[in-house]
């Protein structure tokens, strides 16, 4: 028997208030714990009665050992994320970012267009981060993702990286890029930034309309 929207937002509500606070987290033990109640409930038990049972069996290992789960959210992400890139969305942003890139070379002097390289990929990944927040600001806290926030810090690592080693506009500590090199990473960072954007905002609405339609 298959679990409805009300039977699977109270799972999400247990997990969620017993400390969960990733979303796509608590997806992976919601689809585990569902799998389990239905064939528990396909032998006649009641939802809340399985799902107690389950429960005082099995809850302890579910949030100690929640390795599996980060690692399966992990997965779907970066899956998510290459799924996202190939889209007609992201053949618009990709454009658009090139465009603005490459565009502001010739209207801008070339000091204050460093300054536009230098900002423009943190700038971009705040801007992501804050379109998630407004977009989902009833349930901000409720809707974080653990993959994707992990997405995120590993950009602006690498970002950090970049600059710190190969400094464009500076004396580097290893060797120089040319301008280039710094404007087609610009326009990847900034890309993969509004790309991750639509990935983690299409996963909020995915498990909206499992909610909507179970």
């Amino acid at each position: 028997m298959q679990l409805n929207k009300d039977q699977i937002r109270f799972i999400d509500n247990y997990l969620y208030n017993s400390g969960v606070e990733f979303l796509d987290i608590r997806m992976e033990m919601v689809d585990h714990i569902a799998t389990a109640l239905e064939q528990d409930i396909a032998s006649n038990q009641s939802f809340y009665d399985a799902f107690k049972a389950y429960m005082i069996q099995h809850k302890a290992s579910l949030l100690q050992n929640d390795k599996q789960f980060r690692k399966s959210a992990r997965k779907k992400t970066w899956i998510n994320l290459w799924n996202s890139m190939q889209t007609k969305t992201a053949t618009g942003i990709l454009l658009g970012v090139s465009i603005l890139v490459f565009g502001l070379e010739a209207l801008l002097d070339l000091s204050y267009y460093k300054n536009f390289l230098i900002a423009a990929p943190v700038g971009s990944l705040i801007l992501s981060a804050l379109l998630f927040g407004v977009m989902n600001k009833k349930h901000r806290k409720r809707f974080r993702l653990s993959a994707v926030e992990g997405v995120f810090w590993v950009y602006m690592i690498l970002y950090q990286f970049i600059i710190f080693f190969f400094n464009p506009f500076g004396k580097p500590l290893l060797h120089e890029i040319p301008l280039l090199g710094i404007q087609i990473l610009t326009v990847m960072i900034v890309f993969l930034s509004f790309v991750l954007f639509v990935s983690a905002h299409q996963s909020v609405q995915t498990f909206k309309q499992q909610l909507k339609t179970s």
